[in-house]
């Protein structure tokens, strides 16, 4: 009988690992050093990517360019709709290194990644500016709205974040 059931169990974990259905897959990036380091999707399947850049990189994987540039490692966070079309693209940037270790999307809508800088960084991907100063290098937490915009930027993340059950980590490269 145990080994019926185990058979049981690995022919319907079988069958649904196989039953996988491929939706879509994308490149993009620089000659430069250029890497993805999280992601996570909402509710209504839309991919948020975050990672690092470094020179000029199209972040849109179609036809329209959509173009960044960083002049040193920088932060990008990337929201796509659930058939991988671009939705927005944000950065964050500094005289220094950025990285990013980590994304999660709150019940609410809210994008919170989390990494690493080194120097002076811009956390606030708008038009305003939101500046810490890092000159040992420090880890961050940003806090972004569901169209990307700036909501908040602390280095204590239980104030920012309304989850404690979410977890997002980050890792000292």
């Amino acid at each position: 009988m145990k080994t019926v059931i185990s058979l049981l169990f690995i022919t319907l974990c079988s069958t649904s690992l196989l039953s996988q259905n491929f939706s879509w897959a994308q490149s993009w990036g620089s000659d430069n050093y250029d890497r993805g380091t999280a992601v996570d999707t909402d509710p209504s399947g839309n991919v948020y990517t975050t990672g690092t850049f470094h020179g000029t990189v199209d972040f849109d994987a179609g036809q329209d360019i959509v173009n960044l540039t960083s002049n040193d490692d920088d932060v990008f966070i990337k929201k796509t709709d659930r058939f991988g079309n671009l939705v927005w693209v944000r950065q964050f940037s500094g005289i220094a290194e950025q990285s990013a270790g980590g994304v999660v999307i709150s019940d609410a809508g809210d994008i919170f990644i989390t990494g690493n800088f080194l120097g002076i960084a811009d956390f606030n991907p708008g038009s305003a500016t939101f500046f810490l100063d890092a000159a040992n290098g420090r880890s961050y937490v940003v806090r972004l709205t569901a169209d990307g915009d700036f909501v908040g930027q602390n280095n204590s993340a239980e104030r920012l974040i309304p989850e404690p059950w979410r977890s997002i980590t980050t890792t000292m490269c």
